[in-house]
């Protein structure tokens, strides 16, 4: 499968080299004086922890520079992180980076540390160390990666990291747009290399390959009728080294392409769009429909919903001069496509986005949606404990969720060239449940509840403001309920003409649980200030006092210093 993607990285790059050909050169870039520039800057910090876990040093380090190089048409900026930290995170990442992204035209390039995505079910933003490609000239966009997935390591038992072999990549997604018509390609392989770990290995793992293929289609009839589809095709051989005697059946355009005397898993997923605008009254109409095969998944993403199949209608409606915007879809979802659990669920599902600013002072907004989704949750306490920016991460921690609303709702007292005074108050409400049989099981059901409310006052001639607020959430699992409750309060000040900056908060957070009786609380005192040496140089500094305690728990201090650079030039 590899020499097919290198023909068809070949047959691409020669493709585009005519289009190079027939650009129009900007001479007179080159005949202008100035043709090298030079932008750089650099962030540094330096962080000290009163306690550290895991053998963590108290004083860490975190590097972040950038370079730019231009000459004529092309830039090159180069990025570059480090520390001397080292992160635990729920998927194999890397915080160290460097990155080299020159431009030029139509033609840019990632190199090092990448991050690319074709789509939701082939390639999606998984972190890979190689080289990135995206060419888009004309009515053309061609997007190409190759690059390491994954390293070789052998396992810790100490820290329980699994061995994992070194993981290479491909793919490329090119996609022909013109007034009414769309084609699109992906291609995505990925194949563990058995060579990379040693076979001495007691808990060797078993190597896999994987090769996506993903076809698009789009079309535009009769002036506003919009039709759209996407098919991808995935084919997951879970161990390289099991063979079978006899071919098997391809059940899959990618299948048909790998190794058919393997153990070839097959997937598939559909996406088809029906849209068409009606002018007249401002609106919008559609209908959707995705499937998606049970337990789909590739090599190139991380996390992937599947097992569903949704039917939905789509209508969007601006009305009263834009003042109130909503758009909204209803349909019917289904899992257990396969049939081969004990259970199935069949349920009405929907997504409401109601937007309206009736004056200039009011701005609401609603959010609702029961469609399955992965959302990073992080409750008040989480927030109030964090000792510096630097930590919790591992964005990558996700939950699964059911059911979600929030809603917004900002108005402003008074806006003034002196004085700026507003209340914001948000909603937020999570839901994950899994029925079996039409009945939730212990462990089956989590909710999370976030509200805040914020008041904000600025004395912008004074340089100096503060804002006043309270938060308040309850997390629950099954019969057992944990409630968090704390205001905060934080405030502003200038001096010297906005050359040093001063601002302090205090926030408190008492939580209770109600299964075991038990109570905690944090509170949290920061102060920070920023001193501007001119307009390319800043020195920063960060200081933190955080007390937590609670009935089953030692009351611990914590302390953490920041001092920070910054410099652009």
């Amino acid at each position: 499968m590899n020499k097919i993607l290198q023909v068809i990285f070949i047959v691409c790059i020669i493709t585009q080299s005519f289009y190079v050909d027939a650009q129009n050169i900007n001479i007179e870039s080159f005949t202008k004086k100035d043709k090298l520039k030079l932008n750089s800057g650099l962030n540094a910090n330096l962080v000290y922890n009163s306690q550290q876990q895991n053998g963590m040093p108290s004083v860490s380090y975190f590097l972040n520079g950038t370079v730019n190089l231009s000459i004529w048409d092309l830039n090159m900026p180069l990025t570059v992180n480090y520390s001397n930290r080292k992160f635990s995170y729920s998927q194999p990442f890397s915080y160290n980076f460097v990155t080299l992204r020159p431009t030029y035209k139509w033609i840019s390039a990632e190199i090092g540390t990448c991050y690319t995505t074709f789509s939701p079910y082939s390639l999606n933003g998984h972190q890979y160390q190689g080289i990135g490609l995206a060419l888009s000239p004309k009515k053309w966009s061609v997007n190409l990666m190759y690059g390491r997935l994954l390293k070789a390591q052998n396992g810790d038992s100490a820290t329980k990291v699994l061995p994992s072999y070194k993981r290479m990549g491909m793919g490329i997604k090119t996609i022909y747009k013109s007034n009414k018509i769309n084609l699109g390609l992906t291609l995505f392989n990925a194949a563990d290399q058995k060579n990379s770990l040693l076979p001495i290995l007691v808990s060797q793992p078993q190597p896999k390959e994987n090769l996506v293929i993903g076809l698009e289609f789009g079309a535009t009839l009769f002036k506003r009728l919009q039709f759209s589809t996407e098919y991808h095709s995935s084919a997951l051989n879970d161990d390289k080294d099991q063979f079978n005697t006899e071919m098997s059946k391809p059940t899959s355009i990618a299948s048909a392409f790998l190794n058919r005397k393997s153990n070839i898993q097959s997937y598939n997923s559909y996406k088809g769009s029906l849209i068409t605008n009606i002018s007249q009254i401002n609106s919008t109409i559609g209908l959707n429909y995705q499937r998606v095969d049970p337990n789909y998944t590739t090599l190139g993403g991380y996390y992937f919903v599947n097992d569903f199949q949704n039917i939905t209608i789509n209508y969007s409606q601006a009305i009263f001069n834009n003042k109130i915007n909503f758009a909204g879809n209803i349909g019917f979802q289904e899992d257990n496509l396969s049939r081969q659990k004990s259970s199935s669920q069949s349920r009405v599902v929907g997504s409401i986005n109601l937007g309206a600013n009736p004056s200039e002072k009011l701005n609401i907004n609603l959010n609702f949606s029961n469609f399955r989704s992965y959302s990073y949750i992080r409750t008040a306490f989480d927030e109030i404990r964090k000792l510096n920016p630097f930590e919790q991460l591992d964005t990558l921690n996700y939950q699964q969720i059911n059911q979600n609303i929030s809603t917004s709702i900002n108005y402003i007292f008074s806006s003034t060239a002196e004085q700026q005074k507003s209340l914001n108050l948000d909603l937020s409400v999570m839901e994950s449940v899994n029925k079996q049989g039409g009945v939730v099981r212990i462990g089956q059901q989590s909710g999370f509840i976030n509200a805040n409310m914020i008041y904000n006052n600025q004395l912008l001639k004074k340089e100096q403001g503060f804002s006043l607020g309270l938060n308040t959430s309850i997390n629950t699992m099954d019969i057992q309920k944990s409630y968090s409750l704390g205001p905060l309060f934080n405030w502003q000040q200038g001096f010297m003409k906005k050359k040093l900056m001063a601002n302090s908060s205090i926030s408190y957070i008492y939580s209770y649980d109600s299964e075991t009786d038990a109570n905690s609380s944090a509170l949290n005192i920061r102060g920070n200030l920023n001193y501007n040496i001119d307009k390319n140089k800043g020195l920063v500094s960060n200081l933190g006092l955080t007390n937590v305690s609670g009935s089953e728990t030692i009351s611990k201090n914590f302390i953490t210093l920041t001092v920070g650079f910054t410099s652009r030039f």
